[in-house]
């Protein structure tokens, strides 16, 4: 046989295998999708009929309407989505109850330090409306979707774990970011999104991803 036969049959075999994974899989592909695609419009078009509703809503409003929509769009439909299609738990998810111990106290500690430090940057109704509401808002929903349902429908299309959590880390920042520009998204999202992930994929708890995007949230947000 040939080099050239070899090259084509070679070929073959792989394109043979990813339209069996394809096939095997095309429900958890059709869900992913879905569940990607249909969150993000629908969590947009709630708050744009929520503002169109109400006129000259006050940015208090504006930050209620956002987390509504996240609520609907984020965390309820593809909970929705979910339980149609699959058996699962809470904890799989990374939803964990809080254990108070010595770790949990130094972590909570650390966090509050850190907020201190950043809440100087705003003044006090900025405060509560930007950094306290609207990016603790964004942090719960964003980690529930992305690391904790998007992650585990991966994990039952592909055998390794890492592979899914990459996976789930580039959907994060290239689709759900897709209106930002590409090199915004390399140098500012891509970093924090691979550590986001290191930490879901080495302790398995969406409490300690909430808190790390959020106080970066908080950070980023002082350097508008």
């Amino acid at each position: 046989m040939t080099t050239s036969n070899k090259n084509h049959l070679k070929n073959m075999t792989i394109s043979k295998k990813i339209k069996n994974f394809f096939v095997k899989k095309k429900l958890e592909i059709f869900d992913l999708i879905t569940i990607v695609i249909g969150s993000m419009s629908i969590t947009g078009i709630s708050l744009v009929l929520l503002l169109t509703l109400t006129r000259n809503a006050s940015d208090t409003n504006v930050i209620i309407f956002s987390a509504f929509s996240l609520l609907l769009g984020f965390i309820i439909f593809p909970i929705y989505i979910l339980k149609k299609e699959y058996s699962f738990n809470y904890y799989e998810l990374g939803i964990k109850k809080i254990k108070i111990d010595f770790y949990f106290i130094l972590k909570s500690i650390i966090a509050i330090v850190i907020f201190y430090l950043l809440s100087k940057r705003y003044d006090s109704d900025k405060l509560l409306n930007l950094v306290i509401l609207q990016n603790i808002s964004v942090s719960i929903a964003e980690e529930f979707l992305y690391r904790g349902i998007v992650t585990f429908i991966l994990e039952k299309m592909v055998n390794k774990s890492i592979v899914a959590h990459v996976i789930s880390g580039l959907i994060f920042v290239f689709v759900l970011h897709s209106g930002a520009g590409f090199l915004e998204n390399i140098i500012y999202r891509l970093p924090i999104t691979a550590f986001l992930c290191a930490i879901y994929y080495k302790f398995r708890d969406l409490k300690n991803n909430i808190v790390i995007h959020w106080l970066y949230n908080i950070y980023a947000s002082s350097l508008i």
